[in-house]
Order: structure tokens, then sequence, then C-alpha cells
């Protein structure tokens, strides 16, 4: 099995978990030769009802597991690494202008990817990603408070993969390539000392 979360929480202090959303988890079977797919997907219903009856508030089957990974991808690639660039939060972001300039093209990049990938990302999951979080949300995420911390930044997983896959496949992502090129710039400096400023 794999799962893939959406969650808004961050460390707050030493060893505290602040939750300000819920967390939405999907969980789907690993499909291989030897074990029927039907089985597979019974016996993760079963893990996931086990889950949920502990007391879990939103854990879904998800049958396709890659498709699910790369729909994450749309609102991690866009809005946790622009956040993170430009040091704001996520309803800054939106208010800038930036959703139409900047975030929705990388997430049609993460759909072309996906595409040449075998996998089809409707329209529909492109705007929910897009406008899920309201334009007066204060949410930092992940990379933005790693950056504010000096910790590394996750830019790799997020970005870093899916242009290593659209090398593969032959399609173009710039707007991608640019927003990691510059990540890893940030991360140059924090790993170098040179003081952030802001």
């Amino acid at each position: 099995m794999s799962a893939v979360s959406m969650i808004g929480s961050f460390t707050e202090g030493t060893n505290k978990i602040k939750h300000i959303g819920p967390d939405v988890l999907q969980i789907g079977p690993h499909y291989h030769a030897g074990v029927k797919d039907s089985m597979s997907l019974e016996r993760t219903q079963t893990f996931i009802d086990l889950y949920c009856a502990g007391g879990a508030k939103e854990c879904i089957l998800a049958p396709d597991m890659p498709k699910a990974r790369y729909e994450k991808i749309l609102w991690n690639g866009a809005y946790n690494t622009v956040c993170a660039l430009m040091k704001m939060n996520v309803g800054e972001l939106q208010r800038s202008g930036a959703r139409n300039t900047l975030l929705m093209p990388i997430m049609w990049e993460i759909v072309a990817v996906a595409k040449a990938d075998g996998i089809e990302i409707g329209k529909e999951v492109v705007q929910y990603m897009a406008h899920r979080s309201p334009e007066t949300s204060t949410y930092r995420p992940s990379m933005l408070l790693d950056r504010e911390a000096e910790r590394p930044m996750e830019f790799e997983v997020i970005l870093g993969d899916p242009i290593r896959v659209a090398r593969e496949l032959g399609v173009e992502v710039p707007v991608m390539t640019t927003i990691y090129e510059l990540l890893k710039l940030v991360s140059w400096k924090v790993d170098n000392g040179l003081q952030e400023t802001n």
C-alpha cells in the first residue's frame, strides 16, 4: 500500500505539531504480478476500514496512486514552492495575482507531464487545486516554514522529480524549471551560511 496525505499542519516550538486543517488521507494498493488487482483493492479497503475505526476523520481508497500523487503535486508544486521562494503565505500569493500568472501555469505543466506519463488529470481538478484555499488564507506551507527555519527544503521531491520525468518524456516545463533553479539558489545560500534578508 501507499498513501497521499493532504494536511494543514506545522511544527510549533519543540516537539509540538499544530493542525490547522483536516487531514485527508488517500490510501491505495501497489498492484503487482501474483496478486489479483481485486484482492489488492479489497485488502487496502480492509486496512482503510481499520484505520477509520481508530478515529481518522477522512481516509479514502485511491485505486490509482500514481494519479493521486500527481494531483497532490499540483498544489505542492505550485503553492508550496512559490510561497517558499517569495516568502509569502497562500492568501498573499493569491491576492497578488500569481494564481493566474504563475501557479496555474505550473499546474498545467504538471498536467502535461502526467499526460505524457499515461495519467489524465481533468480541468476540474486543476481548478479545485488552484482555488481550494481562500484568498484570506494565512496558511504558510511547509517549504516556507523550512526556509524560515533554515532547514532543508523538499523541492527535489516536489519539483525535481517531475522535472526529471518531464525530460525523460520530452515535455517542456519552463516555469517549473525556473522555480526549481531559483529554489536551488535559495538552498545554496542557506547551506553556505549566507544570511537571508527580508
